[in-house]
């Protein structure tokens, strides 16, 4: 354990650097993807309140995903959104990605999966009213056209072919991490080393000299990785 005595405004501006690196710019997709809720504490979330959170963040941002998917209207605006995003998107898969997840997952920049993850792609479905026998044609020109938009997104983003996308998607595909790097979906396992705990470039050049020089961040400055979680630590060991 530490035992150094630090004046208390140096000991304060590094709780400040711990706050500042704690903004990080992330949205945790971690529901089901729906139309419209009916009540306050409806599980899921829709595209309005993610892109309301979206609209808050500014520059390079974070999505970790664990979604079983849902539904195709409102993920296609999240995904479209996330695309006109002003800055690089990183996606990190924290568990599944499955269906509108497992392209949506395809709107980023960087795109890492955590060893466990999961993606699974399927073909769309789709609850129809019939009415009278011409709602079928119709029927099937929208489930078409679905499969369609998905398929063109996925290609757009991986290298993967049509022809082999239709087929995924008829099989209903189940990829692990590293399948669903082979596949394009991701570019790497996610590095649980150097998450997003690591303090961000502009907060750790703006440490300022006087506390650059103590003999405290000296000591935790020995660490492979200076993270938030090792800060935390030490500033709590501090008298």
């Amino acid at each position: 354990m530490l035992n150094y005595v630090i004046n208390k405004d140096i000991k304060n501006r590094l709780q400040t650097i711990v706050n500042l690196n704690e903004e990080t710019n992330t949205i945790e997709l971690y529901d089901t993807i729906v139309s419209e809720k009916y009540w306050e504490d409806q599980p899921g979330i829709t595209a309005n309140e993610f892109v309301n959170k979206l609209s808050t963040l500014k520059g390079d941002i974070t999505v970790r995903i664990n979604s079983r998917g849902g539904e195709v209207g409102n993920a296609l605006v999240i995904y479209q959104r996330l695309r006109e995003h002003n800055g690089a998107v990183n996606m990190v898969v924290d568990g599944y990605a499955y269906s509108s997840a497992g392209w949506i997952l395809l709107a980023g920049t960087n795109r890492t999966i955590n060893t466990g993850g999961l993606v699974m792609v399927h073909n769309p479905m789709m609850y129809c009213e019939v009415t009278k026998e011409s709602d079928f044609d119709e029927i099937k020109n929208q489930w078409i056209a679905h499969q369609s938009s998905i398929i063109n997104i996925i290609t757009d983003r991986t290298t993967l072919k049509q022809d082999v996308v239709k087929n995924m998607m008829e099989k209903t595909t189940f990829m692990t991490a590293n399948e669903a790097i082979e596949n394009g979906f991701c570019h790497a396992l996610q590095n649980t080393t150097n998450t997003l705990n690591t303090f961000k470039p502009e907060i750790r050049n703006a440490v300022p000299e006087e506390v650059k020089k103590t003999s405290f961040w000296n000591e935790i400055n020995k660490e492979n990785i200076l993270t938030d979680r090792i800060l935390k630590a030490k500033l709590k060991a501090l008298k």
